[in-house]
């Protein structure tokens, strides 16, 4: 017996083989996502070093962890928009808004943002990033708080799992595309 795969098999697989790992890795994650995010303070030292405004930010942070972590991702091609909302005790305490462009070699990204922070500080931004050959996640480097954030973005089976580093700090969340995190959170059928 012979396999013959589907016209929309073959199709599919063309198409995939066409992409970039930037372009599979984003056109994978369009979408709404949320989870539950965990933050806490690294070094004091480090810490130190902030300014007084950044350091309270930074303090709040850690107190009001776990917090709320939402993320959308529109787009196809080489272009996406991007935002991020967290929000701590039902409050929204940091938002962005982000352009991403591919780079031409299918592994590179540039972010141009904004970010906006609880007391209405808005500060715009430009990151560079790099997608994993094999499109199963990706590293940044996002100014913040006069420091760098290194995040890691990793696809897995329950979600995608979110990394984010600095010289003062650690965060990480699991997100969930919000369909899937509405139909996990119904625990009968309705009738």
């Amino acid at each position: 017996m012979t396999f013959v795969p589907s016209l929309q098999a073959v199709r599919r697989y063309s198409r995939s083989m066409r992409e970039s790992a930037a372009e599979r890795y984003y056109s994978s994650l369009v979408g709404a996502w949320s989870g539950t995010f965990t933050f806490a303070t690294t070094d004091a030292w480090e810490l130190a070093k902030l300014s007084l405004s950044a350091l309270a930010l930074v303090r709040a942070s850690s107190f009001s962890s776990p917090m709320r972590f939402s993320t959308t991702l529109q787009g196809h091609g080489s272009r996406f928009a991007h935002t991020t909302s967290v929000t701590a005790f039902g409050l929204p305490s940091y938002t962005t808004e982000e352009r991403i462009v591919l780079a031409d070699d299918g592994i590179a990204v540039r972010m141009e943002g904004a970010q906006r922070f609880v007391f209405g500080r808005t500060v715009t931004y430009v990151a560079a990033g790099r997608v994993a050959d094999d499109a199963s996640g990706a590293t940044y480097e996002i100014p913040w708080l006069g420091a760098t954030v290194v995040q890691h973005t990793s696809i897995e089976e329950g979600g995608l799992r979110l990394i984010q580093e600095t010289p003062f700090s650690r965060g990480e969340v699991l997100l969930v595309r919000a369909s899937c995190a509405s139909r996990s959170s119904r625990t009968t059928k309705p009738r």
